[in-house]
């Protein structure tokens, strides 16, 4: 063998080496590990406002974090983030599935403009209202590293559990029959 079928080979077998690494962190570890549950964490005391630029089922455009007393479920998600974009048909779903009980849902969107949400939100036929987390407050606040996150908070303002990375549908809708049912 030759030096150059040597290093071919080498080459090769690390470029394999770094893809299978690639997928099993970003595809087989979050289900392995599932949701991680969130314990002692509150909504923040103080109101947080953002404006709703999207799908708003109020007459207000804002949100405004403290004026629920019901169960929520936000997703912190972007136009540019793959796995957001297949996490967010299942959002939806699980929304229209549990509305009628009582969950408000809303998408928070710290790094786009509000066109170009209201573009993403036309174009995937979305429903769930969408929050513009211009300064970042929101996704702060509920302490979001990457995307897509998604935040349950039962009707007391406790955080019941916290997704990082894609949720299946049937997941999500498993982790809030169990708080509407509590």
């Amino acid at each position: 063998m030759t030096l150059r079928g040597l290093v071919s080979k080498v080459w090769d077998s690390g470029v394999l080496l770094a893809v299978g690494i690639f997928a099993l962190v970003y595809t087989v570890l979050p289900r392995v590990t599932g949701p991680m549950k969130a314990r002692n964490y509150t909504v923040p005391e103080h109101d947080m406002v953002a404006p709703i630029v999207a799908n708003a089922q109020v007459a207000s455009s804002e949100f405004h974090l403290r004026d629920t007393h019901k169960p929520m479920l936000l997703d912190f998600w972007a136009t540019w983030c793959g796995p957001c974009k297949l996490q967010a048909p299942a959002v939806d779903k699980v929304y229209a599935a549990y509305k009628g009980r009582g969950l408000l849902a809303y998408g928070v969107n710290a790094s786009d403009d509000a066109d170009e949400i209201r573009e993403h939100v036309l174009k995937h036929e979305l429903h769930v209202p969408m929050v513009l987390d211009k300064d970042g407050a929101l996704s702060r606040a509920f302490r979001v590293g990457s995307i897509p996150t998604l935040v349950l908070i039962d009707a007391t303002g406790k955080v019941r559990a916290v997704h990082t990375g894609v949720t299946s549908q049937s997941a999500l809708a498993a982790e809030v029959e169990s708080m509407l049912s509590q």
